[in-house]
């Protein structure tokens, strides 16, 4: 009998080996486009899903986020109106410390959202395998965090760059749009992010109703923290 990955916890079946396997965009997008229980336990039933797998998703996406990063501060650089950060002038070493950064950040934020739920979910009767949690938490997370950072590009960024800040008078307006935008859509987002956890949950522990909602709690928590450290992180480094 294969022996189970030390990393991955999975052991081969025959079901497994007969089950779809997804490239990584096809994963990421299903796990967005259609958050179900039962798309979800097709997504964990692809027989490379394991931990090995979602430390793989997560790093490309903490690399895609700085890239958009230098990217959008290109972007902005474009309308020749005022930046906060730009990337010129900085060091390959900076660059590589901000990766890194943004790599670290998405993957322990994830596995601590992921752990935590895990934990709670097996108190609560739940089934289902830590690497198999962390996975599906990988596949809906690693896009995620792509998006959060072109949300604050073309949110954020752009619209307060576009506006001439030489005039006092107009300084409030662009600002003021903003925070009207992250107030209503930021607990959107949040809820979107809580249902996502929810559903991998259910579908990787085999549970409903409110021992998942349980569950997913810490999950949230977890998640909300890392958003904003890194959104700190965003707007603070010299990138």
């Amino acid at each position: 009998m294969p022996q189970a990955n030390s990393l991955d916890e999975v052991t081969p079946s025959p079901a497994t080996s007969a089950a779809r396997h997804f490239a990584w965009w096809q994963a990421w997008t299903r796990s967005l486009f259609l958050p179900t229980p039962e798309n979800y336990r097709t997504l964990i039933a692809d027989p490379s899903a394991g931990a090995r797998r979602a430390l793989t998703w997560l790093a490309m996406a903490g690399l895609m986020l700085f890239v958009v990063r230098l990217l959008g501060m290109q972007l902005i650089d474009e309308f020749g109106a005022y930046s906060r950060a730009l990337a010129r002038g900085v060091s390959w070493t900076e660059h590589l410390s901000m990766a890194l950064e943004l790599v670290l950040l998405v993957v322990f934020s994830v596995l601590a959202a992921a752990s935590s739920a895990h934990g709670i979910a097996r108190g609560l009767g739940g089934k289902g395998r830590w690497s198999i949690s962390f996975y599906a938490f990988a596949v809906f997370s690693a896009p995620l965090w792509v998006l959060f950072g072109v949300v604050l590009i073309l949110g954020v960024d752009l619209p307060t760059s576009v506006f001439d800040f030489s005039d006092l008078d107009d300084m409030g307006q662009p600002y003021f749009l903003v925070l009207i935008g992250l107030c209503l859509g930021a607990p959107l987002a949040l809820i979107y992010l809580f249902a996502l956890d929810v559903v991998a949950l259910a579908s990787v522990h085999e549970r409903h109703g409110a021992r998942t909602l349980v569950a997913a709690l810490p999950a949230i928590v977890v998640q909300t923290l890392g958003l904003a450290v890194a959104t700190v992180t965003w707007f603070t480094r010299g990138l």
